[in-house]
């Protein structure tokens, strides 16, 4: 049996991170930071940036 735990990095949280290359991008309803916007075709290279 093991343990498994994900921490999230607080960067964005601590102002320590650079600005986001896109936008909007914040944290959604589960806690994760990310591009709020619904992914689609349109915006899809929009969440691969805000994901690198």
């Amino acid at each position: 049996m093991g343990v498994q735990a994900y921490v999230y990095c607080r960067c964005w949280q601590d102002g320590l991170a650079v600005p986001p290359p896109v936008g909007p991008v914040g944290f959604d309803e589960d806690g994760r930071l990310g591009f709020l916007e619904p992914w689609d075709r349109s915006n899809a290279d929009e969440h691969g940036d805000v994901e690198h």
